[in-house]
């Protein structure tokens, strides 16, 4: 009996082990074939030129990683997208096959750049949205140029040091913006002013630039559900928070006019000869 239960684990072990040197081998003859599949799922959802550089695939682990990936778009504005690195986890031991859906993206030294008021829109014919169960953004740059929305605004430059996300449906690119859990960034406005801003528990933080060094809070209520214009509900998310920060801006600054001023005190009498 020992002897027989011996033998079955060898063979257990043994099929263990083909297995996982077959979804390496899989991994590494696949690379090309996945750098297809995600060059055109990403040109058919932003509807636009899309290329993938280097494509590492470990069915094992369960990471699929990209590097150099780009995405432009010419018409109805211009978009551009390129992602240094994109990391997505995936089920591990070959359980991709059938479960597909990404668990957790994480996007490293992205730049996107967006101008015209149709950039983030979509026609219908655009793929399906991709679903993801969360998303983390490091190192990045979104700039917005001239908009239609916003005439003769030169550009704004926002350096996102680090995004939390929970689980996202990418319609847009700038869709991570509805389930946004933590933002730490730095808005970089025209004639070199720039103030950090934070996000975290329905609370954002501005400091530095017109704020101040007095750190400035407001509360704001992020919509969790897209619309069926996400592109306008997204402009008016950005219209409504820099109409809070202006206010906010407004109010610090009539709170130090108001404010008593220090009297200087009238110099003694000097004495008589």
């Amino acid at each position: 009996m020992a002897r027989r239960r011996k033998q079955i684990l060898v063979g257990l072990a043994a099929i263990a082990a083909l297995y996982l040197t077959a979804l390496v081998v899989v991994g590494y003859a696949a690379r090309g074939w996945v750098a297809d599949v995600v060059r055109d799922r990403l040109a058919l959802s932003l509807d636009g030129r899309a290329r993938v550089g280097r494509v590492d695939l470990g069915l094992v682990r369960g990471r699929l990683a990209l590097a150099d990936v780009e995405v432009e778009r010419d018409h109805q504005g211009q978009l551009r997208l390129a992602i240094a690195r994109l990391e997505v986890d995936v089920a591990p031991l070959g359980a991709v096959v059938v479960d597909r859906a990404p668990r957790q993206i994480t996007v490293r030294g992205a730049r996107l750049a967006i101008s015209g008021g149709g950039a983030l829109g979509l026609p219908h014919r655009a793929g399906p949205p991709i679903a993801v169960g969360g998303v983390e953004i490091i190192d990045s740059e979104l700039v917005i140029a001239a908009t239609s929305a916003l005439p003769g605004l030169a550009e704004v430059r926002v350096k996102l040091d680090r995004v939390r996300c929970g689980p996202t449906r990418f319609v847009t690119p700038m869709s991570w913006l509805f389930a946004l859990d933590v933002l730490e960034a730095r808005v970089e406005l025209p004639g070199g002013r720039g103030f950090s801003i934070a996000y975290r528990d329905r609370v954002l933080t501005a400091v530095g630039g017109p704020f101040g060094q007095a750190p400035v809070t407001i509360d704001i209520e992020l919509p969790r559900i897209p619309g069926d214009d996400e592109p306008a509900q997204v402009r008016a998310v950005a219209f409504s928070l820099g109409t809070k920060l202006v206010a906010a801006l407004a109010r610090g600054w009539l709170s130090d006019q108001l404010a008593p001023k220090p009297t200087t005190p009238a110099p003694a009498p000097a004495p008589a000869p």
